[in-house]
């Protein structure tokens, strides 16, 4: 139910074969078919439904989001209708499921992105639920706020950042991958954060020079949570574990990841490297929380 309160539907049936929906509020089911077109699912088909059980009763069969587009045009939708929208294409249903955007998907510019390889490890020691509730710090084009708000589709995702050609990128490359579940916060941490909910995952890929006091400021919301920091130099990981030790972080893992991807020149085939990234996963335990 998305009636009277937030919620993802088109990561829903991103994700599953068979959706029903119940919506809310004018204008609801071309809203919805709209963002099903901007995400890239135009193909799905959509029962919609409106005054069921009433004289005035109405549905209407196996469209596509376009068709649908069409027919509300023609004769709106009322604010009581749902929907059943079947997906040949989910995710649960693909033999070799894609697990997120690759780099050449996201909208770009000069602002500097996490590539693809460190987004995947960053997700899969974070360890992040359906319904987890996650902050991007430094959040740049927005490629992991993004991921992350794929793999939490049931939670929330709030994408930290103070450039202004960054948010208009994290925007544009929300927009591009239907992620309702995605709220932009401009600012910088940790006085950007202060009044957000607690969150269970954090990724921190920006700091300017205030590590320690975002730190401080996300296990001072007393909430068990897990949390990620890229760094490209020594100095930063030497602060990353020494401000964790104050805080009292537990680190749990560190790793260096160097990538070096295939590239055609010619009729010849080259490794090209790219710069060296670490990665320190870290786990506060609040001693006032058990989960």
């Amino acid at each position: 139910s998305s009636h009277g309160r937030e919620c993802d539907v088109v990561a829903h049936i991103r994700n599953h074969r068979s959706c029903f929906i119940l919506l809310g509020g004018p204008g609801s089911v071309s809203s919805l078919c709209r963002q099903l077109v901007g995400s890239g699912m135009s193909h799905v088909d959509i029962w919609a439904g409106e005054n069921l059980s009433y004289e005035d009763e109405r549905i209407t069969w196996a469209m596509t989001p376009a068709e649908l587009i069409m027919e509300d045009e023609h004769r709106p939708f009322g604010s009581l209708a749902c929907v059943l929208v079947e997906n040949d294409g989910a995710l649960e249903e693909q033999l070799y499921p894609v697990k997120g955007p690759e780099d050449s998907e996201f909208i770009r510019g000069p602002v500097p992105m996490t590539k693809s390889e460190v987004r995947r490890l960053s997700l899969e020691k974070l360890r992040i639920g359906h319904g987890a509730v996650c902050y991007d710090i430094g959040a740049g084009t927005g490629s992991v706020s993004v991921e992350l708000a794929i793999a939490a589709y049931r939670g929330k995702v709030y994408a930290v950042e103070c450039q202004e050609e960054a948010l208009f990128l994290i925007q544009e490359n929300k927009k591009r991958f239907g992620c309702s579940n995605l709220e932009i916060i401009p600012g910088m941490a940790p006085e950007a954060i202060e009044g957000l909910l607690p969150a269970n995952i954090v990724f921190i890929g920006g700091t300017k020079g205030n590590l320690f006091f975002i730190l401080k400021q996300i296990i001072d919301k007393k909430h068990n949570v897990r949390i990620a920091i890229s760094a490209v130099t020594l100095e930063t990981v030497s602060e990353v574990f020494s401000n964790m030790e104050q805080l009292g972080i537990q680190v749990i893992d560190a790793s260096q990841i160097a990538v070096t991807k295939l590239e055609k020149v010619g009729n010849y085939h080259m490794m090209k490297a790219q710069n060296p990234i670490f990665l320190v996963i870290g786990q506060y335990s609040c001693p006032d929380k058990t989960k």
